[in-house]
């Protein structure tokens, strides 16, 4: 299977179980052309903190996993 751009937004989408994805994710390589290795999704994700008394925040983290080339 070509690892293609929408293939992994669509993986990362079920995996994630219903929560939001707020970015695109990539995968550091190629894995039609190295199955078997590990590669890395990553993508940039705003993470909204609302606590009461303070004003609503919003941090930029980066959501990263890693697992083996199908």
């Amino acid at each position: 299977t070509i690892c293609t751009q929408p293939l992994i937004a669509a993986r990362v989408t079920q995996a994630a179980n219903g929560n939001p994805i707020g970015g695109s994710p990539d995968a550091d390589i190629d894995c039609s052309i190295s199955p078997g290795q590990p590669v890395t999704v990553s993508w940039d994700q705003q993470i909204p903190v609302e606590i009461p008394l303070l004003p609503d925040m919003t941090f930029t983290m980066n959501v990263a996993g890693t697992f083996r080339c199908e």
